[in-house]
């Protein structure tokens, strides 16, 4: 595992990239945290006091953090799921139904149209809702 660097120590070393080089994080070969950059914000879990990446809901990325929150973990071909259910103060602040569902990857994430796609197959729509995309039942004419 890599060494944590705290960002009064990359401070001083006036670069924030010695921050994130030797950061732990659990991609598949050849993929970078989250889809993105090195360069893209940070915050702290505070389950494992490690730094990861900001999720972008209009990025290339994927929301591990939300995923591993929800006890989603690697299917048997390495892939996480690309939904998990909404909380009671999602569908509370934005009047979702009892059956919706948060979408895990970024608009930009070279899957984002299969899922959409999967949604619209079993009668949901995605939209953007506040600053993340939900999957809720197509309302019926």
């Amino acid at each position: 595992m890599g060494k944590f660097v705290s960002t009064a120590q990359a401070q001083d070393k006036n670069s924030f990239s010695e921050m994130f080089k030797n950061m732990p994080y659990n991609p598949r070969p050849g993929e970078t945290p989250m889809g993105g950059s090195r360069n893209m914000p940070y915050h702290s879990d505070s389950d494992t006091s490690v730094m990861t990446p900001m999720f972008d809901s209009e990025g290339g990325g994927y929301d591990y953090d939300s995923a591993k929150k929800a006890g989603m973990s690697r299917d048997s071909t390495g892939h996480y799921g690309s939904v998990i259910e909404t909380t009671k103060e999602q569908r509370q602040k934005y009047d979702l139904p009892e059956e919706s569902y948060m979408i895990l990857k970024g608009k930009k994430h070279k899957t984002f149209h299969k899922t959409v796609a999967g949604e619209e197959k079993r009668g949901f729509e995605v939209k953007k809702l506040g600053d993340r995309y939900y999957s809720v039942p197509r309302r019926r004419r």
